[in-house]
């Protein structure tokens, strides 16, 4: 009988250690993400038939930690990256968390889409990608840590005037042998705007 009571017991406590953890014994940190939003056939049919290059992504941050966002678009010019403009926001000041990019016809926007409506900001691009050239484009395609002051790249589009274009990983888009091209990077921040 004494036998089943400290094997009985023996479990209890194994049980109550795997349980501690889950009742908030430690502080565990909110996994930081961004990924691609996803949209219904619907609306991906609409985006589709309206031709241009739009996408989405959804975002989770601890608040508490990550303070602001800040999101930029590099430019290919005379064989080197430069920023061709930004747009920011407070988390605390965001409506929701989703952003999207949309490219068409010599602009970008950029958008915070909430639950009650969006905000954005358009630039305008000087034509990048002449006729003739080769061009190969890719976005964010997984879900990925966000690492407060570590860009994220989102959008790569370059282009070449040879023959072979290689597009490598996101990340490694600087290293890229092109005559032209665009990135969109977003950052998260620990600092407030100033």
């Amino acid at each position: 009988m004494n036998e089943i009571k400290r094997i009985a017991a023996l479990l209890l406590a194994a049980l109550l250690l795997c349980l501690l953890p889950a009742c908030g014994g430690g502080e565990v940190e909110q996994a930081s993400f961004i990924e691609p939003a996803e949209l219904s056939e619907e609306t991906r049919e609409i985006l589709k038939a309206i031709g241009d290059e739009t996408v989405f992504f959804d975002y989770a941050v601890d608040d508490d930690i990550i303070r602001s966002v800040r999101i930029d678009v590099l430019l290919y010019q005379d064989g080197k990256w430069v920023s061709g403009g930004a747009s920011a926001g407070s988390v605390n000041e965001m409506t929701g968390n989703r952003v999207g990019i949309r490219i068409q016809d010599g602009e970008c926007s950029l958008l915070e889409i909430g639950e009650n409506g969006y905000s954005g900001s358009t630039m305008e691009l000087e034509e990048r990608f002449p006729d003739g050239m080769m061009v190969g484009s890719s976005w964010l395609s997984e879900k990925t840590k966000i690492e407060p002051e570590i860009p994220v790249t989102l959008y790569v589009k370059l282009g070449t005037r040879g023959n072979t274009l290689r597009m490598g990983l996101l990340s490694d888009f600087r290293e890229a042998d092109c005559d032209a091209g665009m990135a969109i990077q977003i950052t998260f921040s620990r600092s407030e705007l100033s």
